[in-house]
């Protein structure tokens, strides 16, 4: 790659980033509850207020406001190559970005917007979380553009970017069977993929991923099964003598277990071509489709009986 190429490369990248932020961040859930709960209001001043103190709540303001997010990050992606920016791209486009800082506008409402800069001190890290010098496999980046359309292999791109994977060559063999079997226009795509990069961050590319996940699966039922006892044990008695009996309530979300469940088993069929086992029974169960809250409550009824 020549010089004059590194740099235009640079040069894009950096239009690139501040043109997102010139459009103005509008406010999130995360930035008004931070904000509420550090002043226990949110509005302009209140955010003005807050970036006036020097310290750590200012720094994870700063942080929530000059968010690297997955729009900023499909926008890059395309001025990408598989190989991402070499470390002395990335030292000069955090030189830039330092020397002249990235102005947003924060709009609240219908108040005027409030003009920020992102501090030199904070370029690093923002850098960092763009992922941008962060390689993607070759062949995995050429089959996805090779199977998805331009946009959505991009993204997928992206994605695959910011996973903390361990390049081994079963995490390759895997991601490339799930490209091969589903494509980003069905609507279990995004959910199971990042499903498939959590888990497979989790276990390092170790092990053998059916049994890895049948695992996960037991785990996932056991819990059900415990929140459906405790419930069973809070309708015959109060809360207080549980507690005083030792014992302990657990945060339960069981929704999200049995969402969980019903995702391993997807991607067991998809990858594998068999499903991990009910503890219970011993044999394969085939749970249907799942297209609304009706069937997550009927097959949540069934994972905790």
């Amino acid at each position: 790659m020549s010089t004059l190429k590194k740099t235009t490369i640079i040069d894009r990248i950096e239009d690139t980033i501040r043109s997102r932020f010139a459009e103005g961040i509008e406010q999130t859930p995360e930035i008004e509850h931070f904000i509420e709960s550090t002043f226990g209001a949110f509005s302009a001043s209140s955010l003005a207020e807050l970036l006036a103190k020097e310290g750590g709540e200012k720094e994870v303001l700063l942080d929530l406001l000059f968010s690297a997010d997955k729009l900023l990050q499909c926008r890059i992606e395309p001025l990408l190559g598989p190989e991402g920016l070499c470390n002395a791209e990335r030292d000069a486009l955090c030189a830039r970005l330092e020397q002249n800082p990235i102005r947003a506008a924060v709009r609240i409402g219908g108040e005027d917007p409030l003009d920020l800069f992102l501090p030199a001190e904070m370029v690093e890290g923002f850098v960092d979380r763009l992922n941008i010098d962060r390689p993607v496999d070759a062949l995995l980046a050429a089959a996805l553009m090779d199977r998805y359309p331009e946009k959505e292999g991009l993204a997928v791109r992206a994605r695959l970017r910011e996973a903390r994977l361990s390049a081994a060559d079963s995490e390759k063999e895997v991601l490339s069977r799930f490209f091969s079997a589903r494509t980003p226009d069905r609507e279990s795509f995004w959910p199971l993929l990042n499903y498939l990069i959590g888990f497979l961050e989790s276990t390092a590319g170790g092990g053998d991923l059916f049994s890895a996940l049948a695992a996960r699966k037991r785990s996932c039922l056991r819990h059900l099964r415990e929140a459906a006892g405790l419930e069973k044990t809070m309708a015959r008695h109060n809360i207080e003598t549980i507690m005083m009996g030792g014992t302990r309530i657990p945060c339960v979300d069981n929704d999200a277990l049995a969402r969980e469940i019903i995702g391993i088993d997807q991607l067991c069929r998809l990858l594998l071509g068999r499903i991990p086992p009910a503890p219970a029974g011993g044999m394969s169960l085939d749970l249907g489709e799942v297209l609304g809250r009706e069937d997550l409550d009927r097959l949540t009824r069934f994972f905790m009986s």
